[in-house]
């Protein structure tokens, strides 16, 4: 104890009785020992996490080492059939960034084919399979994006030979109307934001059904 107390009754000037006094007394030299040996203590539990916190940061890039990129090659998860964006012949616009790509990297580009519908993230960048898709929407929430390269809009197609010129989805002539839009778009946002959606069939994206379907407006993607 680097702590001692001590007691002794003291009899005040003027004071008929003693009063019981309480005294602290601190071994200073004992309190600086106390002081060096908790601090050695700390620096001995603070090396011995460091070397702890070493070897298993060793140990997960050991793990890992099987999930290494090839950098010889630049891989490109892509759509086998989805002109203008992609196809296996290399048609597409996106076949041409990544080439353009490979060149200024002086990588070879290879491809990973999956259809672009639900699960070709899943399957394909997430699984290792590839290093970049090409074209995504700005803001996707699966995947890290750069910056757009280029903008788009959205068009409403009806028969020429029925002889109506609309004026936008505000336009009041839509609410007798049927109509379709390929789900999950932006323009069935929009249609929503109109009341048109109770009237509205929606699509797969990898389906186009509406030339067989008894609809008379369809807002798709503009090329």
């Amino acid at each position: 104890m680097f702590c001692l107390s001590h007691r002794q009754n003291e009899l005040k000037e003027g004071a008929q009785r003693s009063v019981l006094k309480q005294y602290y007394y601190i071994d200073y030299q004992h309190f600086c020992n106390v002081v060096k040996w908790r601090v050695a203590e700390m620096r001995r539990r603070i090396a011995a996490l460091s070397v702890a916190l070493f070897f298993c940061h060793l140990a997960p890039a050991a793990a890992q080492t099987g999930e290494l990129v090839d950098r010889s090659e630049l891989k490109v998860c892509a759509d086998p059939n989805n002109l203008p964006f992609s196809d296996e012949g290399k048609d597409g616009f996106e076949n041409k960034i990544a080439e353009l790509i490979g060149d200024e990297l002086g990588l070879k580009v290879d491809y990973v084919w999956f259809p672009q519908v639900i699960g070709f993230v899943r399957n394909t960048l997430r699984a290792h399979l590839c290093d970049l898709v090409i074209g995504t929407v700005a803001g996707d929430e699966v995947m890290q994006t750069t910056n757009p390269y280029y903008f788009t809009t959205y068009a409403m197609l009806y028969r020429s030979d029925k002889g109506l010129e609309l004026d936008g989805l505000q336009d009041p002539r839509l609410a007798g109307l049927h109509l379709g839009v390929v789900a999950g778009t932006p323009p069935a946002d929009l249609l929503a934001r109109y009341d048109l959606m109770s009237h509205t069939k929606p699509y797969a994206l990898s389906v186009d059904t509406r030339a067989a379907s008894p609809i008379f407006l369809g807002a798709v993607w503009r090329e």
